[in-house]
C-alpha cells in the first residue's frame, strides 16, 4: 500500500487555529484554512485529512 505523507502546520491565535498542509513531495506550505480552537474542531480536521489514507505529521508555531 502506498502511503501519502502530509505535513500540517498549526498557528494558534487564541480562539482560532490557522492551518497549512503540504504533501511530502512539495517544498512549499500554503495557508489552507482556519478552524476554531476547540477539541472537536481539531478532531474533525484530523479526520478529514486522514480520511484519504495519509500519514500526518503536525507542527505548531510556538512563538517568536
Amino acid at each position: 500500500m502506498k502511503k501519502f505523507i502530509k505535513y500540517v502546520g498549526l498557528g494558534v491565535q487564541g480562539k482560532t487555529i490557522a492551518f497549512s498542509v503540504a504533501n511530502i513531495r512539495s517544498s512549499e506550505l500554503h495557508f489552507s484554512g482556519q478552524i476554531s480552537s476547540t477539541p472537536e474542531a481539531v478532531v474533525k480536521l484530523v479526520n478529514q485529512l486522514a480520511n484519504k489514507g495519509a500519514v500526518l505529521s503536525f507542527f505548531y508555531e510556538a512563538g517568536p
